[in-house]
């Protein structure tokens, strides 16, 4: 065989592979749940729920959310990776309703085989910029109650 041959077999076999749609993120299924709480002040808090595998963050969801005076918790501001959607989001939540609030895509999580990475290396920037907003979106909150 020519060497133009297989050099035309080895172009033939990139732009196949090349060609291949990467599948979304997905969390893997056997992974353990944390949870944490940190006090801000009497009656508002940061809940962290991650989720670890092979002691890596997989999927995470960083909570504001105040108590009231019955003990109810509603949930002020929240960002989730990998929940439900391969991607990382963030919800404003309005006092009036704990629905899904105002939903904004942050980055999307890659389906290449570098998600968990991603994800993990991610958690404490939005867990960060959770605490450098809590201020703003409690006072937020107490302006639209």
């Amino acid at each position: 065989m020519t060497k133009y041959g297989r050099m035309r077999r080895r172009e033939q076999g990139r732009n196949v592979l090349s060609a291949v749609p990467s599948t979304p993120y997905k969390v893997p299924r056997n992974c353990q749940k944390h949870e944490r709480q940190v006090l801000l002040t009497a009656d508002f808090y940061v809940c962290e729920d991650f989720w670890t595998y092979r002691k890596r963050i997989v999927s995470f969801s960083i909570r504001l959310y105040e108590t009231d005076s019955l003990s109810q918790t509603k949930n002020i501001f929240r960002i989730d990776a990998a929940r439900p959607e391969p991607d990382t989001h963030r919800h404003r939540l309005s006092p009036h309703g704990d629905n899904g609030g105002d939903k904004l895509v942050l980055e999307a999580i890659p389906g290449d085989g570098t998600g968990q990475e991603f994800v993990h290396s991610r958690y404490h920037d939005y867990f960060n910029l959770v605490l450098d907003v809590s201020q703003g979106e409690y006072e937020r909150w107490c302006s639209e109650k």
